[in-house]
């Protein structure tokens, strides 16, 4: 099996994963400039190769298969400096935990890690082998998206809403049309059309209707994306409306202004439409989710490369004193030999050295010391378990939270201290810490965590707070150093992914707010 001459490049760790492109890609027509299996990169990798093809005339874009990456470092240079000239789509395996063991290579860090150090540099990441010939299909023929506002041209309305579904859940646009496109669309339309995206030319649209719609589309500058969908009607033949639709976007004067997507659903019907587009270079997609998604890849697309231009500088000057006592601090803690992890008490003057608001923490060696500092204190309290052998105190019931009373504190505290001794009898036992609870009303709980990847180092996790929190699924990632538009990035992201939820207050969260104090952690 060839490759057809072109200017894609295919870099792949899985030999059977390139037979199954290239088989794809002679179907579509769709050539390659190189064709490279690298198996575990003992002698050549992902570094060099997109250090090399960058340079290369022949290739404007580039697709990895990726297992694992093995300096990450290398790996990341590369690909930024090869993201600014060529388009770069990573296919990576390995998101589930169960599918690792499978792999032959290191993929000991965690895919939510893979998406941050994809997105940062520049490339864009592909779910599948399905959204991996999408996205190439839908890059190879597009241009550079203005913005990302999509219109929507159908003859069903079904089809339409599922179109919709998708664009909202992945974070899409729908172009709002002005005054002047929707006077011009008017005439072209049936009455029973309310003016609206998406737009709908009713069940028994003809190809001049298409025709009509797309030139008014156009003319204007209301989209910056237009897809256009057709369903099997007795009205329109399929490729007799498709073949319509070609000349009219080849025709018009400013079709390289819009990126143009089609979905001709069907098959026996549809099927020599479909064949036609390809052949004009109009990417086109069997179903209206599909033909959305290859949408969203360029718009994914278009925020992964605004990020890449991002040079992250700190949101607010740090007082050089605070550096220099921080950093002290943090070499005190390190000459103590036996000091494994800090507690909340330990770790406050850290926090305070750059400007966050700490709960005072107080300790108390038993019970009665607990009671004591809780009336002190003032009710309501939280009462935590203190032992560095025991790092995650939910697995022992170790936090108590909102006691409003003497005799509660005394309860949880002597729970907490008996069901350690015995899950964890040889555990040393340090007592009890004592906070105040936070008076914040209804205010939403989050969970902010620095981590040490062993493949990419230092990693920001941000995610809805609670004790049941697993990294794989309840987290966003971002590698720092962070500025204020790469933290506002993630935030965004975390809220459209449901990593953060609004679950106890009706105002949308203080994103700036929130990106300020990333920053700040970064």
């Amino acid at each position: 099996m060839a490759a057809q001459p072109g200017k894609i490049a295919f870099i792949s760790q899985s030999a059977a994963v390139c037979t199954t492109v290239l088989d794809w890609a002679n179907d579509k027509n769709i050539g390659f400039s190189s064709f490279i299996s690298i198996g575990q990169g003992q002698d050549i990798d992902f570094a060099e190769l997109l250090d090399y093809l960058s340079m290369d005339a022949k290739t404007e874009a580039i697709l990895l298969y990726v297992d694992s990456i093995k300096d990450a470092r290398r790996f990341m240079s590369a690909a930024r400096a090869a993201s600014r000239n060529r388009r770069i789509l990573v296919l990576k395996a390995g998101r589930s935990s169960q599918a690792r063991p499978f792999s032959d290579g290191n993929t000991d860090s965690l895919d939510v890690i893979y998406d941050s150090a994809i997105r940062r540099t520049g490339m864009l990441r592909v779910g599948n082998t399905h959204e991996l010939f999408a996205a190439v299909e839908t890059l190879t023929h597009s241009v550079p998206l203005r913005g990302e506002r999509l219109a929507i041209v159908t003859n069903g309305g079904g089809p339409a809403i599922m179109a919709v579904d998708t664009l909202f859940e992945r974070g899409g646009k729908l172009a709002t049309l002005n005054e002047e496109s929707v006077e011009q669309l008017k005439s072209a339309l049936p009455v029973s059309w309310r003016g609206v995206n998406p737009i709908d030319l009713a069940g028994d649209a003809t190809k001049k209707r298409y025709v009509d719609t797309i030139n008014a589309l156009m003319n204007g500058d209301c989209a910056d994306a237009i897809l256009i969908m057709h369903s099997p009607s007795a009205v329109s033949d399929s490729l007799e409306t498709a073949n319509a639709v070609i000349e009219a976007i080849q025709a018009h004067p400013r079709h390289k202004h819009f990126n143009i997507l089609t979905n001709w659903s069907g098959e026996q019907t549809s099927r020599e439409a479909r064949l036609a587009f390809t052949r004009a270079g109009i990417p086109t997609y069997r179903t209206p989710e599909s033909a959305v998604v290859a949408y969203m890849h360029l718009v994914e697309y278009r925020r992964n490369q605004k990020q890449l231009m991002e040079t992250p500088t700190t949101a607010e000057p740090l007082h050089s004193g605070s550096v220099s006592s921080a950093r002290e601090w943090v070499n005190e803690q390190l000459l103590d030999k036996q000091t494994v992890m800090l507690d909340t008490h330990q770790t406050s003057p850290l926090f305070e050295q750059f400007g966050f608001n700490i709960l005072p923490t107080w300790i108390a060696s038993e019970v009665t010391e607990a009671v004591h500092m809780a009336e002190n204190i003032g009710y309501p309290v939280a009462v935590k378990l203190r032992s560095p052998d025991i790092p995650h105190k939910s697995d022992v019931h170790g936090v108590a939270l909102n006691l409003r009373n003497s005799q509660e504190v005394s309860s949880a505290a002597q729970a907490i201290l008996d069901t350690a001794k015995l899950s964890y009898p040889a555990a040393n036992l340090q007592g009890l810490l004592v906070q105040g609870m936070a008076k914040l009303g209804s205010a939403e709980e989050l969970r902010i965590s620095i981590a040490v990847d062993k493949v990419f180092g230092p990693v920001i996790l941000l995610g809805q707070g609670g004790s049941d929190w697993n990294i794989t699924q309840d987290a966003v990632a971002a590698l720092p150093p962070l500025n204020m538009n790469l933290a506002r990035y993630l935030v965004v992201i975390a809220l459209k992914s449901g990593k953060v939820r609004l679950q106890k207050h009706k105002d949308a969260i203080d994103v700036n707010e929130l990106s300020k104090f990333l920053v700040r952690i970064s």
